[in-house]
């Protein structure tokens, strides 16, 4: 019985040691005014895997290192890793658990080698990803780098458009009724937008976006100064269209809506079909200088979210 008490009394100092040493790590991340955690059960949580994984011989030295850093001292993490954990020096996942170990993080994905975690990203872009969350030291409570470091998973592009398709359909929402002419984007959800949109830049889609947050819903003339800024990825077919109309406005002396710009006739045009621009440039053109029936030749099209 006696043996015994020793044994159990030993398991207990050991898993005590154990709790003691994760424990510390997240009192040591929260003193420096790090992130509050979600809770998980103490079977469940990393910084007790990681030390099984690793072993305490290599772990804990790892963790005192931690806790004898200084709050302001960013390149702690990576310093006691390279020092006391080499075999994550060349390893993007173990990095990316040991930081959020050191940091009393408990983050998804972590399981199978980061399987989760990395899914759909090539090995240098995850690491790219591992990089930038890894380097500014623990996350406080003002830290933005989740945001910051989404560049790596999502393009900057993708952000860019989708950030300008959520203003533009704000202003076109609040503005229901209220307008006159055309809209470069008419989409009542995300998925149209981008698809009307694709034919322009994302940072002048962005750009375009937040023009129109300054202009007031019945004023034409700021929202054509606005789409003046749309600028196309690569030559459009509205352009060659947009050619011919408004050669066509100007030798017949017709009135096709667009004021006479080329550029404003681009603009509206790009988010339509190629056939159906084919079919509208040929129901205006062969008016034979007649003012063409615009009512009937705009039926013809047809958005490229249909």
């Amino acid at each position: 019985m006696r043996y015994l008490a020793f044994i159990f009394g030993l398991l207990g100092f050991l898993q005590g040691c154990n709790t003691s040493t994760c424990d510390s790590l997240k009192a040591h991340a929260q003193g420096c005014d790090g992130v509050d955690i979600r809770y998980v059960d103490r079977e469940q949580a990393l910084c007790g895997s990681m030390r099984q994984e690793l072993t305490p011989e290599v772990f804990d030295p790892f963790a005192s290192c931690i806790n004898a850093s200084d709050c302001s001292d960013n390149e702690a993490i990576k310093s006691c890793q390279e020092t006391h954990v080499t075999a994550a020096n060349d390893n993007p996942c173990l990095q990316y658990k040991l930081w959020s170990t050191a940091c009393g993080l408990e983050p998804t994905g972590t399981e199978d080698n980061c399987r989760n975690a990395s899914d759909g990203l090539t090995s240098d872009t995850f690491t790219a990803w591992v990089e930038c969350m890894t380097g500014p030291g623990c996350p406080t409570s003002s830290d933005n780098r989740y945001s910051e470091c989404q560049k790596y998973i999502v393009p900057t592009s993708v952000t860019d458009a989708l950030e300008a398709c959520g203003l533009i359909m704000d202003w076109t929402e609040q503005c229901e009724g209220q307008t006159s002419g055309y809209l470069a984007v008419d989409a009542q959800d995300i998925g149209t937008c981008l698809l009307q949109t694709d034919v322009f830049t994302a940072a002048s889609l962005l750009v375009y976006g937040t023009c129109l947050q300054d202009v007031a819903c019945d004023d034409l003339a700021l929202r054509l100064d606005c789409m003046a800024k749309l600028r196309f990825v690569d030559r459009s077919p509205a352009q060659d269209a947009c050619g011919t109309l408004i050669q066509y406005a100007t030798t017949c002396d017709v009135n096709l809506g667009f004021s006479g710009s080329a550029e404003i006739c681009e603009r509206v045009l790009a988010t339509f079909t190629d056939a159906s621009l084919e079919a509208y440039t040929e129901c205006i053109t062969s008016e034979q200088c007649r003012q063409p029936d615009l009512e009937t030749c705009q039926s013809l099209l047809v958005l490229k979210s249909n």
